[in-house]
């Protein structure tokens, strides 16, 4: 025995093990009919690394991150957490994904088919960047709001919520929209078979509309059939 570290290998019917502990780290070394792992824990990190019949991760756990790199079929990921950030990057079929969230940015890029998207969150900026068949958009705001966007069917929506404002905005068939609400102004851009209305109102301009909307406006707007009239109709909520 040495103070350093406790070593031992093995070879039993195509198993190697090399096991060390000692004050810098723990370390695992295994091959079982294509079975690999690396396993260390240590002041630095901890990390696994195992391919199992096209099965590949890295798994490390330190100050500075947690990593994890996956191969299953044509799966890869990498997730890594730390202080300055958390990543994944995936690829099933044609989705590739990076995610990673630090002090700087929230970072998402995504191919599905033709989707690809960025999603970042930092003290500087929120920025999506998507691409859905010919669906181009860039949205930014700086360092007050939460961002989310979502693609389900012709469905998009991006609704955020800050000490400035809330905003929607969504494409259902033709159905665009944008809801805000803020201590300066509410705005409602809504474009609806042939239909288009900018209604605002601010606390420094007009006090007409209320600074406060329902939580359910769309389906009031729906519900008064607001959009088979004229467009320069203007409708008010009590």
């Amino acid at each position: 025995m040495i103070h350093v570290y406790i070593g031992i290998r093995a070879r039993i019917s195509g198993f190697g093990l090399g096991y060390r502990d000692s004050e810098q780290y723990i370390g695992i070394q295994a091959d079982i009919s294509g079975f690999r792992r690396i396993y260390r824990d240590s002041d630095e990190y901890i990390g696994i690394q195992a391919d199992i019949s096209g099965f590949k991760r890295i798994y490390r756990d330190s100050s500075g991150y947690i990593g994890i790199q996956a191969n299953i079929s044509v799966f890869k990921r990498i997730y890594r957490y730390s202080d300055e950030y958390i990543g994944i990057q995936t690829n099933i079929s044609v989705f590739r994904r990076i995610y990673r969230d630090s002090s700087g940015y929230i970072g998402i890029q995504a191919n599905i088919s033709v989707f690809k998207r960025i999603y970042r969150d930092s003290s500087e900026y929120i920025g999506i960047q998507a691409y859905i068949s010919v669906f181009g958009r860039i949205y930014r705001y700086s360092g007050k709001y939460i961002g989310i966007q979502a693609d389900i069917s012709v469905f998009k929506r991006i609704y955020r919520y800050s000490s400035g404002y809330i905003g929607i905005q969504a494409d259902i068939s033709g159905f665009k929209r944008i809801y805000r609400y803020s201590d300066e102004y509410i705005g409602i851009q809504a474009d609806i078979s042939g239909f288009k209305r900018i209604y605002r109102d601010s606390r420094p301009t007009s006090q007409s509309f209320k600074n406060e909307l329902p939580s359910n406006v769309g389906e009031r707007l729906i519900s008064l059939n607001i959009f088979n009239r004229p467009p320069m109709e203007a409708v008010f909520f009590q």
